[in-house]
């Protein structure tokens, strides 16, 4: 089924680039055309009004995740062997990096509810009616596309390419596929087990998030006041919450030293780690930002703080990371024992302050006070790259599991080896992601903008 779907697409994507330097008239052609797409992605071009830093964290962010996914299960593989020395591995800064790395996720959301603010304001300024169906089935059809053809593979092809003695746990992925595909699709994947496709749970979280955001941003649009009240009380109640819940069910952190110890860990609470409820205040430190980017970038309100103001916002945005790392340490280290104050505070606060943090890199940066900060962000390489990242995002575990699950030999951890398979991940995720993009991701993006708009696709 994969190998007809994919020809016919390479069939139509052929036919419509043709067509489309004939007929550039016609929306459906231009919207599957490759020259077309190729040069879209391409464009380094930026307005004063873009948030350009956005594109250069994507680009980091996702580079943490593909990290985090290779090291993980390159860790996984080894403890299956050699647990001895896979202490030692634990008691290097491994663990407390791949617990950081993990909030990537979370600077995803923050960046999500950033764009969706920002560009939800401009609208209301241009006098554009708010249609919520409309905004639904814009982020319905932004996200779905690539998802479904990830589903399909994993349905059909997935345990075609490799084998070994333990091959069977893609196997098993195939099996979910076949049994919960309908959860990617409905995108509510996060709260359903087994799992289809399992890094798709933020593709279920960001569309969730969309369904809930017109609750902030109206009363954002209208009544300000109440609107950050909103996000402040929902941003409070879900750390509070899970703060309870790390003291209630005595959870801890440092993710991959459960491979080898009975510690209790935020993996081991599946719905609280992938639902979007311990994952509010990212989202709404998202919007606000967004809200208040647009206040002063589009809408030009007087802010003109002193240099002793910026100065004291980096200052303390450097003292929170560094901050935040060092109690990272303590609560990762092997021999940590749950702490009934620090642990639950620890998994409670983690997000708000890793998200205030990285918010006022944004913040600065976006108002021109980023220095080499947002030069290095701003880059124009990276615009075409911040594109290509949600296609990353879903194809780079093929390629991460196809590797660990087929290897036949036991494995000794060595962080070259890692950094070695994970230059290849990027590189050959990146590669199909440009195809992926091209073909299906900017095609049906555009396509759905001139279906819901009634404008030909640009």
């Amino acid at each position: 089924m994969f190998r007809s779907f994919f020809t016919f697409l390479a069939i139509f994507v052929a036919t419509s680039t043709f067509y489309s330097s004939r007929n550039k008239k016609n929306p459906v052609f231009k919207a599957f055309s490759l020259a077309s797409n190729f040069q879209s992605l391409m464009d380094t071009r930026s307005s004063d009004d873009e948030i350009s830093c956005l594109n250069g964290l994507r680009v980091i962010f996702i580079m943490t995740v593909v990290y985090i996914h290779r090291a993980d299960t390159l860790i996984w593989l080894c403890s299956k062997f050699n647990v001895r020395d896979m202490y030692e591995v634990f008691y290097t800064m491994l663990p407390v990096t791949l617990d950081l790395g993990d909030l990537s996720v979370d600077g995803f959301i923050l960046i999500s509810g950033i764009v969706l603010a920002y560009n939800f304001f401009r609208k209301r300024l241009k006098n554009i009616e708010f249609n919520v169906i409309k905004f639904y089935m814009e982020r319905y059809f932004r996200l779905t596309p690539m998802l479904a053809c990830v589903i399909l593979y994993y349905s059909t092809l997935l345990i075609h390419q490799g084998q070994g003695p333990i091959w069977y746990t893609m196997v098993e992925e195939e099996e979910q596929c076949n049994k919960n595909w309908w959860a990617g699709l409905l995108h509510v994947t996060n709260y359903i087990d087994p799992k289809c496709v399992e890094q798709s749970y933020y593709v279920a979280l960001d569309f969730q998030f969309y369904l809930l955001s017109p609750l902030f941003l109206l009363p954002l649009h209208r009544k300000p006041k109440i609107g950050f009240l909103l996000l402040a009380t929902a941003s409070l109640v879900s750390s509070l919450a899970a703060t309870v819940n790390s003291y209630v069910k005595h959870i801890g952190t440092g993710n991959i030293i459960r491979y080898v110890t009975d510690r209790n860990t935020v993996l081991n609470d599946g719905s609280n780690y992938y639902g979007i409820h311990y994952r509010v205040p990212s989202f709404c430190m998202g919007l606000a930002l967004g809200y208040f980017l647009f206040q002063v970038k589009i809408k030009k309100h007087d802010f003109i703080p002193s240099k002793r103001f910026w100065w004291l916002g980096w200052t303390t945005s450097v003292l929170m990371l560094i901050g935040f790392v060092l109690v990272t340490a303590i609560v990762c280290d092997p021999n940590h024992k749950f702490s009934p104050w620090l642990d639950p505070l620890y998994l409670g606060f983690q997000r708000p302050v890793y998200c205030a943090a990285v918010g006022w890199i944004i913040f600065a940066c976006s108002l021109g006070h980023g220095g080499l900060v947002n030069r290095f962000l701003s880059w124009t390489v990276f615009r075409p790259l911040g594109k290509l990242t949600y296609c990353v995002f879903l194809i780079h575990i093929i390629f991460v599991y196809g590797q660990v699950y087929s290897i036949q030999d036991p494995v000794v951890y060595s962080f070259i080896d890692m950094l070695y398979l994970l230059n290849g991940d990027l590189m050959i995720s990146s590669a199909l992601a440009f195809v992926c993009y091209l073909t299906v991701e900017a095609p049906c993006s555009r396509l759905a903008s001139y279906l819901l708009s009634g404008k030909s696709t640009k």
